[in-house]
């Protein structure tokens, strides 16, 4: 097995890592500035004309309470979702449900500012929204998991809209942003399962709090998703500069490396199956494992061949 230290050794130098819509209150809004919670930047990827640092969002909480698991789940799923799309194709609007009762009590709608219903949103502003939702839920301990709506913004302008929202078996009703004539809605199982992808984990000491586990597996689905998943992953790692969430910030590393027997033969270590690994781990550390400690070791595997190796974990001393 291929030591921590032998991957960082040979790692290349570190790639720092349709609807009506509902005025918000501008008294009450809040305006997310991706600075404030990530500081590594976006990984060397062709990001064609979406620039992420021209992202902003901004959202207004209500008093209703989520369950804090279902919120991470689902918003990991729905990243994951828009994070195997290309970067640049355009979504249409949809209401997001885990078909997993666990996580069903959640649903998330995301679409486009435009009520035309024709229009769609970019998958490149659906990841980056989804990261910053992520990232203020987990860094405000006033608002931590309460139902919210909000905008997306590029450029100064509105892009999108988004609405998460507690639900009930059979509860239709539309979410604060949505349309009810443009709704589709959709139930579906974890986007990160797949019959070829096998995860194999060797974990260290690092003891890692629920809230660093699921920021780090959004920033780092940030990440990967400009990349085609088409894709072959070459090195590729980035740190991840956590902010405060329940205890000081630790910044966390999160790496790729392939190891292919063979680079002309599949399978390949491809963006797809990074973006599948990544988005596993939450649910693997929390709920197959029972084990909150980082991953020295990650092995990937698909269709029974070792294609590539990770590390999600505290970033050595």
């Amino acid at each position: 097995m291929i030591s921590l230290l032998a991957i960082l050794a040979a790692l290349l130098p570190n790639i720092s890592a349709a609807a009506v819509i509902t005025p918000l209150d501008s008294s009450q809004a809040i305006s997310i500035d991706p600075a404030n919670f990530y500081d590594a930047p976006i990984a060397a990827a062709p990001l064609g004309a979406i620039d992420p640092k021209k992202f902003s969002a901004r959202v207004q909480y209500t008093s209703q309470a989520l369950p804090g698991t279902a919120v991470l789940m689902s918003l990991i799923d729905v990243m994951t979702q828009f994070a195997l799309q290309d970067w640049e194709d355009n979504i249409g609007p949809k209401s997001y449900r885990m078909d997993d009762p666990r996580y069903s009590q959640v649903e998330i709608y995301i679409g486009p500012w435009n009520p035309d219903p024709h229009a769609t949103l970019k998958a490149g502003y659906g990841v980056l929204g989804l990261f910053e939702m992520m990232a203020n839920i987990l860094t405000d301990p006033k608002n931590r998991f309460k139902s919210v709506h909000g905008h997306f913004m590029y450029d100064d302008q509105e892009v999108g809209v988004f609405a998460m929202r507690k639900v009930t078996a059979g509860d239709n009703s539309p979410l604060p942003n949505e349309s009810t004539s443009l709704r589709t809605s959709t139930s579906t199982a974890p986007a990160w399962l797949d019959p070829h992808l096998t995860l194999e984990l060797i974990q260290n000491r690092d003891v890692l709090t629920i809230y660093e586990i699921f920021f780090a597996s959004a920033a780092a689905l940030r990440e990967l998703a400009p990349f085609s998943t088409s894709q072959k992953v070459r090195d590729v790692s980035f740190d991840i500069n956590a902010p405060p969430i329940t205890t000081a910030g630790t910044p966390m590393l999160v790496l790729f490396r392939n190891i292919g027997r063979t680079p002309r033969q599949p399978p390949f270590f491809k963006y797809e199956w990074a973006i599948k690994a990544v988005a596993q781990l939450p649910s693997t550390l929390l709920f197959e494992k029972r084990d909150l400690h980082g991953v020295s070791e990650m092995v990937i595997i698909v269709d029974s061949i070792h294609v590539g190796l990770g590390v999600f974990s505290r970033k050595p001393a």
